[in-house]
């Protein structure tokens, strides 16, 4: 039983690992590049813009072009 469980734990561990990691690139993308949602989308796995701004949304507060815009390095 304990066994399982740190399998488990360690799964989640390991999904939170590369969900922070993805994140990072695609804050890194929207922040030092123009390329549109839908290209970002795509880049990165998401089904459609929608779900990869859904995504930014939930984890930011604040929708991603805000977020560009706030953050946007030259």
């Amino acid at each position: 039983m304990i066994n399982t469980s740190q399998t488990i734990l360690s799964r989640k561990d390991a999904d939170n690992h590369a969900l922070v990691k993805e994140f990072t690139n695609i804050k890194k993308e929207l922040v030092t590049t123009e390329t549109p949602m839908k290209k970002l989308s795509q880049l990165f796995g998401f089904n459609s813009p929608a779900m990869l701004t859904k995504f930014v949304k939930s984890t930011t507060g604040i929708s991603p072009s805000k977020y560009r815009a706030l953050n946007y390095v030259e």
